[in-house]
């Protein structure tokens, strides 16, 4: 029992879980801590009757799930380098695989939060996570190119490509596959 806790701490992955759990409580305290302003009952008919979303998107919970994101493909990338040239734990393909959807339900979860949310302003070029890239390449070109969602959906369907090998590293005997 205190061989497969050890295990446990010492893994990245459940760090990883821990660290996306924390992302969520995270957004889900910043949420309820604002209030928003009423929207005038013109702007709420003509808003509601096109069947566009009413609440704007935060860009501070914007930006932290994108970092997230990548941070959580940049240590999982990482550890696939490791498994690669390491033994395999029996535990890590339960882990991985709890991994696997737990980011699928936060990846579901965050792309029905940012749908339900009026995109506007987020990406400029005063977002600091934005800056640079339009620095260089120019806010129309870069803002023509990538919109909130086709952020998201790229990022989301990247790293689950990510997860995906990562679970097949850990799959013992795969030489067979």
């Amino acid at each position: 029992m205190k061989s497969i806790l050890k295990d446990l701490i010492n893994n990245k992955i459940v760090i990883l879980s821990i660290f996306d759990i924390a992302i969520v409580f995270w957004i889900l305290w910043y949420e309820s801590g604002i209030q928003y302003e009423p929207l005038l009952e013109v702007e709420y008919n003509i808003l509601s009757g096109m069947g566009l979303p009413t609440i704007p998107l935060s860009e501070a919970v914007y930006n932290t799930i994108i970092v997230a994101i990548v941070v959580n493909m940049i240590v999982l990338i990482i550890e696939s380098k490791k498994r690669y040239k390491r033994k395999n734990n029996k535990n890590d393909l339960i882990v991985a695989f709890i991994y696997f959807l737990l980011i699928m339900s936060f990846m579901l979860l965050g792309s029905f939060y940012i749908s339900s949310r009026i995109h506007s302003g987020i990406i400029n070029e005063y977002n600091s996570l934005f800056r640079f890239p339009i620095w260089i390449i120019g806010k129309e070109l870069f803002t023509s190119i990538v919109t909130v969602t086709r952020l998201y959906l790229s990022l989301c369907i990247i790293h689950l490509c990510v997860c995906s090998f990562y679970i097949y590293l850990c799959i013992p005997n795969r030489k067979g596959l």
